[in-house]
């Protein structure tokens, strides 16, 4: 393989010497990156984290949240899919508003007053087609991965969490009409 041809030189400060060469796709490791390095500990690849937008966080206690309703918020966070925000079972199966009560350990009643006062804050989305009721994890708030559906980033694009989320990210979303099937802000 040939070598590529130097792009940077690498002189010394004292004596003006040209002393290296930095090519197209070289590194440079410092001695504080190698010692920071030693000193941490990679997180395994295969555990499933969620993502919460930090810049949301204060707005989300500013929320004034009951317990009820952070248990509620916790569980979702745990049965949401990526890219479309489905809250659903690992198969796909969308969480009714008697699952959601169960995984959280919260009466039927008190969970359906709860969830929809999460809707009403725009923390969550429902959708109804028939008698089919689907919610839906705002994206701006919480995340797994780098990508969201169009469609998700419509339903949640005229909330005060977007408009954070946006804030951090001026000039950054293309206009909605460019977008495609899945977007990577």
């Amino acid at each position: 393989m040939a070598k590529s041809t130097p792009i940077k030189h690498i002189v010394d400060i004292k004596t003006g010497e040209v002393t290296g060469e930095i090519r197209q796709g070289d590194r440079i490791i410092r001695k504080e990156s190698v010692k920071h390095f030693y000193k941490t500990i990679d997180i395994p690849k295969n555990l499933n984290y969620v993502k919460w937008n930090r810049d949301t966080m204060s707005e989300l206690r500013k929320e004034k949240l009951s317990a009820n309703q952070w248990q509620i918020v916790a569980t979702l966070a745990e049965y949401f899919r990526y890219e479309s925000g489905l809250i659903s079972y690992s198969n796909g199966k969308p969480l009714k508003v008697e699952d959601i009560s169960k995984l959280s350990d919260i009466s039927r009643s008190a969970c359906f007053k709860d969830m929809v006062i999460l809707i009403d804050k725009k923390i969550i989305a429902k959708t109804k087609v028939g008698h089919d009721i689907k919610f839906y994890i705002n994206p701006f708030i919480f995340a797994i991965g780098k990508k969201m559906s169009n469609s998700l980033y419509i339903m949640f694009e005229d909330t005060k969490w977007f408009d954070l989320y946006r804030a951090r990210l001026i000039g950054e979303f293309p206009p909605v009409n460019d977008l495609p099937d899945t977007f990577s802000p």
